[in-house]
């Protein structure tokens, strides 16, 4: 399997994340810190987290388009520089105003993501989905374990000029890691891309949308994926949001220890992912996914009540991240839940419309879960896991496996 998997632009995308993931644990996961630095408010901290998303969303559409039209290469590599160039930036930003403005910036930028997803899922074989997608997580995850590790420490230490040196770190590496795509990734679109006007596009892409949408609704497997989907980025945006606030501010535990318990979570996931992602592909997606959504709202649950000792809050933590469908073991297997039912030919502007769905969610997650943390930081978990265990039913009920997992079947 990884003889078949270690080659072209498998390798080479494998590569190019591996250059730049050390630091995302060590600047994203401590962002509702840089902003706290920078005088936010937890309402603020979630606005300057989810609206940058929101705004993401509105290109997240086209950009799978764009991607077609003028090469999924063409695109990922432009943006990756524009994305380092941001960070570089945010490592010097004044207030928290100038840091929602980059972060806005840095958002749009990523509407290359649906392009970018493509081109990986071009280079798994369709019988190693699970596996490929596990295998290919599972060694970014190796090398970004220490990520969380570091930012606590550069936090600890330096307080919020060791997170600018992270950002000033991460913002060069996305520059480099641009630079070694540009010589080394292959476009995967057959011939010479039609090269129309970026505005022509952007106006097909949302007429096409909708009933793209409707046809992608329509399959019940792929509705309750991008049900999932949009629970995965809720959930997501409270642990990774709020988490880290209620584990420092309110019950008043350390930054690095924090991020040793990220770092241990990465580990985990790293060591089960391909073996998981291989259960799946062998057993079915229906099942595991079962298990993990189940014990990540029961950990949710359970952190909302008081006066828990910190190995337990620990061991919550732990598993809300293990179990994080965005983030977690979970990841590849709800990808290629995904992909099953994509066809090659429209998987790019397929994924950036599911991409941008699942997008919407994050601005009115954040919002309304920073509102009810302002008044009860504990209840807040309890909601969300109420929320996680509330979509098993949907799951158990609607989700079908494909009977056969094509590259040619069509949505619908």
């Amino acid at each position: 399997m990884i003889r078949i998997l270690l080659r072209g632009n498998f390798l080479v995308m494998l590569i190019g994340y591996c250059i730049a993931v050390p630091l995302i644990g060590a600047t994203i996961a401590y962002l509702p810190l840089y902003l706290d630095g920078l005088g936010a408010t937890p309402l603020i901290i979630g606005l300057a987290i989810g609206f940058p998303e929101f705004i993401a969303l509105i290109l997240r559409i086209p950009g799978g388009y764009i991607g077609d039209a003028y090469g999924r290469k063409y695109l990922t590599v432009r943006m990756n520089f524009v994305l380092g160039l941001v960070g570089v930036l945010i490592a010097f930003t004044p207030s928290w105003e100038v840091l929602l403005i980059l972060l806005v910036v840095r958002a749009m930028a990523g509407f290359y993501m649906p392009a970018e997803y493509a081109l990986l899922a071009d280079s798994i074989p369709e019988r190693l989905r699970s596996s490929g997608y596990g295998l290919f997580w599972t060694i970014v995850g190796a090398v970004g374990i220490g990520g969380p590790i570091l930012g606590g420490l550069l936090y600890e230490y330096m307080d919020i000029n060791g997170l600018r040196i992270g950002w000033l770190i991460f913002g060069s590496a996305d520059m480099i890691k641009a630079v070694y795509y540009q010589f080394f990734l292959r476009e995967t679109l057959p011939g010479q891309p039609a090269k129309t006007s970026v505005w022509n596009i952007i106006v097909a892409s949302y007429r096409d949308a909708a009933p793209r949408l409707a046809s992608i609704l329509r399959n019940r497997s792929l509705s309750v994926v991008v049900a999932l989907g949009i629970l995965g980025i809720s959930v997501n945006a409270l642990s990774s949001t709020y988490l880290i606030l209620y584990f420092t501010r309110v019950l008043g535990f350390s930054a690095l220890l924090w991020g040793s318990i990220i770092s241990v979570a990465r580990g985990i996931t790293l060591l089960l992912q391909t073996p998981v992602g291989i259960l799946s592909d062998r057993f079915g997606r229906r099942a595991i996914l079962s298990v993990f959504i189940a014990a990540s709202g029961a950990s949710l649950i359970l952190l909302g009540f008081p006066y828990l000792p910190i190995e337990v809050v620990s061991l919550l933590t732990l598993t809300i991240f293990t179990t994080s469908l965005v983030q977690g073991i979970p990841k590849p297997i709800l990808d290629a839940a995904l992909i099953d039912w994509i066809p090659d030919a429209e998987r790019a502007r397929l994924i950036g419309i599911i991409l941008t769905v699942w997008g919407a969610t994050a601005l009115p997650s954040n919002l309304v879960w920073g509102y009810v943390y302002g008044f009860s930081p504990p209840q807040v978990f309890q909601i969300g896991g109420i929320m996680s265990l509330g979509l098993l039913p949907l799951l158990l009920a609607r989700f079908q496996e494909a009977r056969v997992r094509s590259s040619s079947g069509a949505v619908g």
